[in-house]
């Protein structure tokens, strides 16, 4: 049987041709600060989309947080490898806007009368 050898590092490649340490140091090479893969999807970058989505909007710093954070999670879950846990912190999320929101209305209300 002919081994294959990685034409970077020397090193056993599989049976596809992919040198495991080779991948493993391109993966560790990506920028995980500035330009993370599951953020760069689609061609634009997550905070830019969130920038354009909450342009303009008047609303309070919680709402934003929660608005910008379930938003990060939706755009992310299907791409970081834990797809379930990803949705759940966007629900977290949503539903804590929507208890602040509600909250926000009652007294809204209350000041009306």
């Amino acid at each position: 049987m002919k081994k294959d050898y990685c034409e970077h590092c020397g090193n056993l490649v599989d049976d596809n041709g992919v040198c495991f340490e080779c991948q493993m140091e391109a993966e560790q090479m990506e920028d995980m600060v500035n330009s993370p893969s599951h953020y760069t999807k689609g061609g634009i970058e997550c905070i830019d989309a969130m920038k354009s989505m909450m342009h303009g909007a008047i609303v309070s710093a919680f709402i934003a947080y929660c608005w910008g954070a379930s938003f990060k999670y939706l755009w992310r879950w299907h791409y970081k490898g834990k797809p379930i846990q990803d949705l759940e912190k966007a629900k977290w999320y949503i539903n804590k806007m929507i208890e602040k929101l509600k909250e926000e209305d009652e007294v809204h209300n209350k000041n009306k009368t």
